[in-house]
């Protein structure tokens, strides 16, 4: 880092190239003559540390002119150039000191790589509110301001944009105000005040998702901090505490993230719900681990298997691989994908175990229907927290069906047809997320060699039969309404279990054509009415 940076106080000195992204020469396009535009955040701090650009890029701009005008400039040149749509979606803060205070956000996607550029006003102030322009020195005191207001000094280093472009880059200077190169220097991820934080508060899980980031050092103090004052996270909108918490699940090593939100508590003013795990230290003779330990523990194998991190993983490494190349590639909350998912599935498996709990006169403990418990939380948390209607889906089949692979499992030598039919039906192309939950909720209950090799055994057997029977995703022989005319009955309940059944046997392989679907339903049907 330091090879590429001269450093003068306040100020230091990079070459602009280091910052350099194609789209910039386009958006520079569509800044005004007398305007100005900065980088700043993240994606300033990444190329400093000689981070390579990924296939998730994440701008933060602060800009003179107003925000969305430069966004459907920038939106209408992308689409001029390469063809490429964008969207656009504004936000605005009103504070008691200016009169307006505009976020423009444009996200767009060109090949595998997906951008999202932020734009915000870098605002004069009361020049501003009366109409008038600043100078450039008084500029450069306001863009202080603008980067000593933010959460850490890391994400607190502005570069000009025209001094990043692909024509006429030179050595740039980096407007650093509260020392965050020396910062990145030494490894630190630290609070340029905590009042700041206080202010915003998402900025507490953004300090822990950064730090996981880097596999940076977090301020001492900061920990005594998130401790005192999680609560305050509760107060953030829920869409930014979901994209924030989201930004963490996709982390590599997450895992190292999740664990300090556990142990300073601030998980539960993220997901109320999960507290009442605590009050779980025992979970009988078939786990080792109190619940919240336990889940950690799911967590960590789910995280280490989606990441490729196999070395501590005990279990068929080829067979995981397959597995993995078969997930179905979701989108979620626009930016996240099935393996985020996957990972909050892990952490809510067994949210409704203390819902559930029960000792029985033998003094064992159970958990009868934690999964349906489970996913009638899952649905609330969703809900509370905005993750949409596809996500919350997910969530609740992973944590409903969480147990269904023990179950077939305890059967392994005396299987049905009908036993796989059922499971595929249910479970359908998230059989495959699924099997990914299963082996991780088993590494993280400790089960011994034998059970291991039996949970193998048991999922190579699914995939044989689901490849013999099922290779692509079912879709039904019979629509509901096929079914109401063939029957000649009204719609209700019947018919959805009657379309389930079908379903079952397609799965099974009993029954592959319409004619045949027909013909079962003519002779069977009419037994389950």
């Amino acid at each position: 880092m330091s090879d590429i940076i001269e450093i003068f106080g306040k100020k230091h000195t990079a070459h602009g190239l280091n910052f350099y992204l194609t789209h910039f020469d386009l958006l520079a396009k569509c800044l005004h003559r007398d305007h100005y535009a900065f980088l700043v955040g993240g994606y300033v701090r990444d190329r400093i540390l000689g981070k390579p650009v990924g296939k998730s890029v994440d701008v933060d701009i602060i800009t003179t002119q107003e925000p969305v005008e430069l966004a459907k400039g920038f939106k209408e040149i992308l689409f001029k150039t390469y063809g490429i749509e964008a969207d656009i979606f504004e936000f605005e803060k009103k504070e008691s000191w200016i009169k307006r205070n505009k976020i423009a956000t444009i996200i767009f996607k060109e090949g595998d790589f997906r951008y999202r550029f932020d734009i915000a006003i870098l605002d004069a102030g009361i020049k501003s509110f009366f109409g008038l322009r600043p100078s450039p020195e008084e500029w450069e005191k306001i863009l202080e301001k603008d980067l000593k207001d933010r959460d850490f000094t890391c994400n607190a280093i502005a570069v000009n944009l025209d001094d990043v472009l692909s024509v006429g880059a030179q050595q740039t200077i980096l407007f650093d105000p509260t020392g965050g190169i020396k910062d990145l220097e030494n490894g630190i991820i630290k609070p340029i005040s905590y009042d700041n934080l206080k202010k915003d508060p998402i900025r507490l899980l953004r300090g822990v998702r950064i730090a996981n980031e880097l596999d940076f050092e977090l301020e001492e103090g900061f920990l005594d901090f998130l401790k005192e004052n999680h609560h305050l996270i509760k107060t953030s909108a829920r869409e930014r505490i979901a994209v924030e918490f989201f930004k963490l699940l996709r982390l590599k090593d997450s895992y190292k993230g999740m664990n300090i939100l556990f142990e300073t508590n601030a998980i539960y003013s993220i997901i109320p719900y999960l507290e009442d795990i605590k009050k779980v230290s025992n979970q009988g003779h078939h786990h080792i681990y109190p619940l919240d330990k336990h889940t950690l523990k799911v967590y960590e194998y789910a995280d280490k298997i989606l990441e490729g991190d196999l070395k501590d993983i005990n279990f068929d490494k080829e067979l995981l691989d397959t597995i993995k190349s078969q997930i179905p590639e979701y989108s979620f909350l626009g930016e996240f994908g099935t393996k985020e998912a996957i990972k909050l599935s892990a952490l809510l498996h067994d949210i409704g175990k203390p819902h559930t709990m029960k000792i029985d006169e033998k003094g064992n403990i159970t958990f009868y229907e934690h999964d349906k418990v489970g996913e009638e939380l899952v649905a609330k948390i969703s809900n509370e927290l905005a993750f949409g209607e596809d996500l919350s889906k997910f969530l609740q089949k992973m944590v409903r069906m969480h147990l269904r692979i023990f179950y077939l499992r305890e059967s392994l030598d005396s299987l049905t047809p009908r036993a796989y039919g059922r499971l595929l039906r249910e479970a359908q192309e998230d059989i495959y997320p699924l099997m990914i939950l299963t082996v991780a909720d088993a590494m993280g209950s400790k089960d011994d060699e034998d059970t291991m090799r039996a949970l193998e055994k048991t999922i190579k057997s699914i995939l044989d039969f689901k490849m013999k029977n099922a290779p692509k995703p079912v879709e039904p022989l019979l629509s509901g309404k096929d079914i109401m005319n063939i029957l000649n009955i009204p719609e209700g309940k019947t018919v959805g279990l009657l379309k389930n059944k079908l379903l079952d046997l397609q799965y099974e392989g009993v029954i592959k054509t319409k004619e045949e679907a027909i013909a079962w339903l003519k002779e069977e049907g009419k037994n389950i009415l």
